[in-house]
C-alpha cells in the first residue's frame, strides 16, 4: 500500500509532460472507484445505521 501511495505522490510531483487531461483521467478514475464502493457497500451501511447506530443515538438523546 505504501508503494502505491509513493508511486502516486511521485507521479503528481513529476511535472514532465503532464497535462490537465492526465489529471482529469486520474480524478475520473477516483470518482468511478468511489461510486463503485458506494454501490457495493451503500445498502449495508444504510442497514447498519438504521438497525445499530440510530437506536443508540435515539436512546442517548431521549433517555
Amino acid at each position: 500500500m505504501l508503494l502505491v501511495f509513493n508511486s502516486v505522490v511521485s507521479f503528481l510531483k513529476d511535472e514532465s509532460g503532464q497535462s490537465m487531461v492526465e489529471y482529469g483521467l486520474l480524478i475520473s478514475l477516483l470518482v468511478v472507484g468511489a461510486i463503485a464502493a458506494l454501490e457495493l457497500f451503500g445498502k449495508n451501511l444504510s442497514d447498519m445505521f438504521d438497525n445499530r447506530i440510530s437506536p443508540k443515538v435515539n436512546k442517548a438523546i431521549n433517555p
